[in-house]
C-alpha cells in the first residue's frame, strides 16, 4: 500500500467514525431516557454521621488527658526541687513555694496550673491553679521518706470536670490516676487520717 493510499484510508476511517456519532447523536434525540443518561452526573458520595455523644466523649477524654499531664508536670518540677535540695529531702512548704521558684518558667508554665476547660487566661507570674495539693492541705514540711511516691497523693483537681464524677489524682511518683469518685473519697479519708497521724504535735 503506497502513502497516498494509506492517507485515504485515514481520511476514510475517520469520515465513518464521525458518521457513527453523528447518527447515534440524532437516534438519542427522540429517547428521552438516552437524553436523561448523558445528563446524569455522579452521586455523591454518603457523608458519614457523626453521633454527638461519641464526638462528646471524645473531647471529654482529650480534656482529661490534658489536665493529666498538667499534674503530671506539676509534679515533675516538685521532683526537680527535691533533687536540688542536695542532702536535704523535704518538700516545698506550699505550691506558692514551688510555684516561687525557680523551676516553674514564670510565663510558660503559669497555663499547667489552669485545668483545660477553664476559659480564663493564665496570668505571667500569677499562681492560678484548679489544683489542690497536699504541699498545702498537709500543713507541716513533707520529707521524702514520709511520702510514699506511687501510694501518696501529691495533687488532684479540685472539683471534677467529667460527667461521671471521676478525677485525676497525681502521686509523689508523677505518675497519675483517673479516679471515681467512690475511689476519690477513699483516697483522701486515707490521706486525711495520714496527716493526722503524721502532724507534729
Amino acid at each position: 500500500m503506497t502513502r497516498r493510499d494509506t492517507r485515504w484510508t485515514t481520511r476514510l476511517v475517520l469520515a465513518l467514525a464521525a458518521c457513527l456519532a453523528l447518527s447515534l447523536s440524532c437516534s438519542d434525540e427522540g429517547d428521552p431516557a438516552a437524553q436523561r443518561r448523558r445528563r446524569r452526573k455522579p452521586k455523591p458520595r454518603p457523608v458519614a454521621k457523626v453521633d454527638p455523644a461519641r464526638l462528646a466523649e471524645a473531647k471529654e477524654k482529650a480534656v482529661r488527658l490534658r489536665s493529666a499531664s498538667n499534674l503530671r508536670i506539676i509534679a515533675q518540677r516538685n521532683k526537680q526541687w527535691l533533687a536540688k535540695q542536695g542532702k536535704a529531702t523535704t518538700y516545698p512548704d506550699s505550691l506558692q513555694t514551688l510555684f516561687d521558684s525557680e523551676f516553674i518558667d514564670k510565663t510558660k508554665d503559669v497555663a499547667v496550673f489552669l485545668h483545660p476547660s477553664n476559659k480564663d487566661k493564665a496570668v505571667a507570674g500569677q499562681l492560678q491553679t484548679d489544683y489542690e495539693f497536699m504541699l498545702d492541705k498537709a500543713g507541716f514540711p513533707l520529707t521524702r521518706l514520709m511520702c510514699p511516691g506511687s501510694t501518696m497523693p501529691l495533687g488532684w483537681e479540685k472539683q471534677s470536670f467529667a460527667k461521671d464524677g471521676g478525677r485525676n489524682v497525681v502521686f509523689f511518683d508523677s505518675h497519675v490516676e483517673y479516679m471515681t469518685p467512690e475511689g476519690f473519697e477513699q483516697l483522701m479519708r486515707e490521706m486525711d487520717s495520714w496527716i493526722t497521724m503524721n502532724a507534729p504535735e
